[in-house]
């Protein structure tokens, strides 16, 4: 069921992607088509390929346990806070943090 209403959601935005691409127009020509089809061309993919998630039969979900989505939660605050501390901590600094954090993670 997720698979499908992401594909839904993307599709809505693939659609208004292409409703955006359609406008963009160049001041002068410098080639036969113009600026407009690489994004289109791009948006048609992605919306076919939201059409063919969206006609996929689902498949059975089975949740991760809960030891992994605890996982999944610190490394997404370790990031967080690794982007929040990045300018007032500096490159080096952040990125021991981070490194020393995701190591003990993972179990390294």
């Amino acid at each position: 069921m997720s698979d499908r209403i992401f594909a839904a959601i993307w599709l809505l935005l693939c659609l208004a992607g292409a409703a955006i691409a359609w406008q963009i127009q160049s001041e002068y020509s410098y080639e036969p088509l113009g600026p407009r089809p690489f994004p289109l061309g791009i948006i048609g993919l992605m919306a076919l390929c939201a059409l063919l998630l969206l006609r996929r039969q689902p498949d059975t979900v089975s949740w991760p346990p809960l030891r992994t989505l605890r996982h999944l939660a610190i490394m997404v605050m370790a990031l967080a806070g690794y982007g929040a501390s990045f300018e007032w901590l500096g490159f080096p600094l952040a990125t021991a943090l981070l490194t020393f954090v995701l190591g003990r993670l993972f179990g390294a």
